[in-house]
């Protein structure tokens, strides 16, 4: 029999209450600890698991080659780009707008990648998912706090990820979503 609470455990837990002369209230709620700890540990696994899932979809890039669209004047045929991390580098970084752009940080990290990973493209690539990852991450962290969810594997990034020359997307996504 369902009583006026809606089940009958309910029901019989009141009528309990009521013979030894507690008052009928609700079991207390969750201390907000409890809660922000919870929220905390959803966030964490939320967070690795958008990690692996972009690695999964994207850890293909890393056996692709150059682009010959751009990556040619961004990358591989790039004199500056070629001597890997120098001062030089660096002050060229900031004040050139080759190609009609202005994005030291997308030519700063092309030449970081060309000191670490030499002419090898699939670390260019490497360095783009992990770029997208951040980005996904943080864009996830924003949502959260706003208690929105996030879908990072979406078909328009892969472009950004294919190329090495797409950086500056990717280092945009992360400036934009890194906490001020």
């Amino acid at each position: 029999m369902l009583g006026i609470r809606g089940s009958a455990r309910q029901d019989r837990r009141a009528r309990k209450r009521r013979r030894q002369g507690a008052p009928n209230t609700p079991p207390p709620e969750p201390s907000r600890a409890t809660v922000t700890q919870r929220s905390a540990r959803l966030l964490a696994v939320l967070c690795l698991a958008l990690c692996l899932l972009t690695a999964a979809v994207y850890s293909q890039t890393f056996h692709y080659g150059f682009v010959a669209y751009d990556d040619d004047q961004y990358v591989y045929e790039n004199p500056r780009v070629q001597e890997g991390l120098t001062a030089s580098g660096v002050a060229w970084a900031w004040t050139t707008f080759f190609y009609s752009y202005w994005h030291p940080l997308t030519w700063i990290s092309l030449m970081l990648d060309r000191q670490l990973f030499g002419s090898n493209a699939g670390g260019f690539h490497l360095t783009n998912v992990v770029l997208h990852m951040c980005a996904s991450v943080l864009l996830l962290l924003a949502l959260f706090r706003m208690r929105a969810g996030d879908v990072s594997v979406r078909p328009v990034a892969f472009g950004f990820l294919a190329t090495a020359q797409d950086r500056m997307a990717t280092v945009q996504a992360v400036l934009e979503m890194a906490p001020s």
